[in-house]
């Protein structure tokens, strides 16, 4: 199932000047409105992830020690970084946990780096590469911190990154053990109806990778039905039409419009677009997301040791509650080790908390 292979001999952690041009450390900046990465940057087999490690504060005067309950990874949700974890970090921290966040490839400080000199950044984001990423950076990380997995926790895209993952790990060849404990939150596992040029990705994803590669202006489109499609992440008020939490709703907007330079003097991120298209395309199409709900099933009956909990907002239109409701309330009856709770007046985004 692999797209490639590691070892922790070749992972290693490298200065941002190794990964990013000065123009791209300033544009990145300018998108982000901070100083830099807040975090380290892993070279892994297919580029470099930038991830931070949020540790309870040391018991003894020999620094940072391992936590009793291990580690709990945190995995977001496709366009946004590490930074919507900023909070839930903190709780889990207070609460005597290690906690793993880190950027999705061509998210936040995360890049990249395929074709001739690893320099193409346009990416074919399969459920795959979503995995071994998040498989070299626990090999990485497990072995730095000498802490195991206890726990996932994965947003949208990062629910069915974790999904993807445990179904890797359960097989006889695999690296590591599947994780124990997942919470999936408003998982992308089923997909609201797409306006049309998403659609069109649905069934011509590699011709349209190519012209967005190539023709630049074409680009606005990933944008505009981004931009659509998070006016529906945000919980509406069936009864007013408008916004539940009108003031996440705007942060999250200004973060976006940062992100896709259409704040005025400031640049645009040199790799978002290529990382939501190629995710959006590969691992989100219309086509995928039934065999990633068939990957969970096999989960629970492979796996029965593992426990995976769905939090489910019932205003979330991104990945539609009301339709799909029923499915997933009959996955709780027939597997001891899935449970479902469901969160009034929450939409798809749960976490936009520290912008």
């Amino acid at each position: 199932m692999g797209t490639g292979s590691s070892s922790e001999s070749a992972l290693r952690v490298v200065p941002s000047s190794d990964v990013f041009s000065n123009k791209e450390m300033v544009a990145l900046k300018s998108a982000w409105d901070d100083n830099g990465p807040e975090g380290s940057l892993l070279k892994d087999r297919h580029g470099f992830t930038h991830y931070i490690i949020d540790r309870p504060a040391p018991t003894s005067k020999k620094g940072m020690q391992p936590s009793t309950k291990g580690i709990i990874v945190l995995s977001h949700g496709l366009g946004t970084s590490v930074r919507v974890y900023h909070q839930l970090a903190a709780i889990l921290v207070d609460d005597g946990y290690t906690v793993l966040r880190y950027d999705f490839y061509n998210h936040g400080y995360s890049k990249y780096a395929g074709g001739l000199f690893g320099k193409d950044v346009w990416i074919k984001y399969t459920v795959d590469l979503f995995v071994d990423q998040l498989e070299d950076l626990l090999l990485h990380v497990c072995a730095e911190t000498k802490e195991t997995v206890v726990g996932i926790v994965g947003h949208s895209t990062g629910g069915v990154v974790a999904v993807a993952s445990n179904a890797r790990w359960r097989t006889k060849e695999a690296k590591r053990d599947v994780i124990p404990s997942v919470v999936l939150a408003n998982p992308a596992l089923f997909l609201f109806k797409k306006p049309f040029a998403q659609a069109s990705a649905d069934m011509f994803p590699k011709l349209l990778l190519f012209l967005f590669k190539f023709i630049p202006f074409l680009r606005s489109l990933v944008k505009i039905n981004y931009e659509e499609a998070g006016e529906k992440g945000f919980a509406i008020d069936p009864r007013t039409n408008q916004a539940v939490y009108p003031d996440a709703k705007d942060k999250q907007s200004m973060v976006t419009r940062r992100c896709f330079g259409r704040v005025k003097g400031e640049r645009e991120h040199p790799f978002i677009v290529p990382g939501i298209y190629g995710a959006g395309a590969f691992t989100l199409g219309a086509k995928l997301l039934a065999g990633h709900r068939e990957l969970l099933l096999g989960n629970l009956t492979s796996s029965p040791d593992s426990k995976v909990h769905w939090i489910w907002g019932n205003l979330d239109l991104t990945v539609p509650y009301t339709e799909n409701i029923g499915e997933a309330e009959g996955w709780a009856k027939n597997y001891d080790n899935f449970s479902l709770s469901t969160i009034d007046r929450l939409g798809h985004e749960f976490f936009f908390r520290r912008y």
